[in-house]
């Protein structure tokens, strides 16, 4: 039937207007990260309102935030309720920016986990999700050459992060005063420019 609307609408020039994608019955949370120095959050307030006008009900465990800037309240004012780590764990959906530990992975037993998991370097913590018949979304993995995926890409966004960082450090280790705008200059310039100062 949408196959003979479509041919419908093309032959007239009319468009199809896309699907409005709902969320209801998912509850997702965003949890706190562990590992040492992360400060990194999964979830911020602007995406979290996003997700709460679809339809999801979404909980962040208390403090997730702090290490990013984001507080509680932030939170709360977006649409998301503050819960506890352990009620976090229990979601149907739980987002994390860094892989799970094996006792992390436990909590999520057979439900969903959506991050930065790196698969291939974590085959342990893998085959441990999968014998418990969770569902992995490792962002690390998603192709990057697609048009679709380009949106989620999660490691040229880090890297580009990185690099913008390592220059301001050289250039504050140099006590160099350099004028970095980052929004009309690519990362290639700044190495330019850094070794132009040398």
């Amino acid at each position: 039937m949408l196959h003979a609307r479509r041919f419908a609408l093309r032959r007239t020039g009319a468009t199809l207007a896309p699907r409005a994608r709902h969320l209801h019955n998912l509850r997702l949370a965003c949890v706190k990260e562990t590992a040492a120095a992360e400060k990194r959050v999964a979830l911020v307030p602007k995406d979290v309102a996003a997700l709460v006008a679809k339809g999801a009900a979404c909980s962040v465990e208390t403090s997730a935030g702090e290490g990013s800037g984001w507080s509680d309240a932030m939170y709360t004012e977006a649409g998301a309720t503050i819960v506890s780590r352990e009620d976090a764990w229990k979601a149907d959906l739980v987002v994390k920016v860094t892989p799970p530990t094996a006792k992390e992975a436990t909590a999520v037993g057979d439900r969903m986990i959506a991050g930065m998991l790196a698969g291939r370097q974590n085959e342990e913590l893998i085959g441990q999700l999968a014998k418990q018949g969770a569902t992995v979304f490792d962002l690390s993995m998603l192709l990057r050459t697609l048009s679709r995926g380009q949106a989620f890409d999660v490691l040229s966004s880090q890297a580009s992060i990185a690099g913008y960082r390592a220059v301001v450090e050289v250039a504050n280790a140099m006590q160099v005063g350099v004028l970095l705008n980052i929004f009309h200059v690519n990362m290639t310039e700044y190495f330019t420019i850094i070794i132009i100062i040398i």
